[in-house]
């Protein structure tokens, strides 16, 4: 039941509500265990470097760009159509946020620790080869590349959103002043 009215599935893409929810679906108890270790282990230092809400918005987006970009792949039948779930995506993408914001953290692989930069770069070759081939899984590491790229772009276009930001407050107080102004003409008077 879960799986037909929330995971995302290319025939019915119109479906918005799926690139939300695929994410809080898994198909066995190892894979819920790896992403929420993910999560353990990434989400609060995003969380905390960005605050609860932006962290949130930005988790939830880089899962949905997974459940996008798969969609997108089998209508250009680049891949085939079946249900894709889990918030493989939204983990990836914490896992690119930190390679980029903290290159000097480290990650256990199976046993090994390496820098997490090292990591985020081979999961990134790893799911773009299986991809190219259209390998086991090939949907699912569609939503791990969408979700890396998207984490990617949100940490590399941070600078650019806060100036437009601070260009959208500055333009709201110039259109208050006059306002201000008059009011303080006004009482004055």
């Amino acid at each position: 039941f879960l799986v037909t009215w929330f995971a995302v599935y290319p025939p019915v893409f119109f479906q918005l509500w799926r690139v939300v929810t695929y994410q809080f679906l898994h198909g066995n108890p190892w894979h819920i265990l790896l992403n929420m270790l993910g999560l353990f282990f990434l989400g609060p230092t995003l969380e905390r470097h960005w605050g609860s809400k932006r962290f949130v918005i930005f988790y939830l987006s880089c899962g949905a760009a997974g459940g996008v970009f798969y969609p997108l792949l089998v209508a250009l039948q680049f891949l085939a159509a079946g249900p894709m779930i889990a918030a493989s995506g939204a983990i990836l993408g914490m896992l690119a946020a930190c390679a980029i914001l903290f290159p000097h953290f480290v990650v256990f692989f199976i046993f090994f620790p390496i820098p997490i930069r090292i990591a985020a770069i081979a999961l990134t070759l790893f799911y773009a080869f299986n991809l190219l081939r259209a390998g086991y899984n090939a949907g699912g590491d569609a939503a791990h590349l969408a979700g890396i790229a998207a984490g990617a772009i949100y940490v590399f276009s941070q600078s650019w959103r806060d100036k437009l930001k601070q260009k959208m407050r500055a333009g709201t107080w110039q259109r208050r002043a006059p306002e201000q102004y008059n009011l303080q003409v006004e009482l004055d008077r």
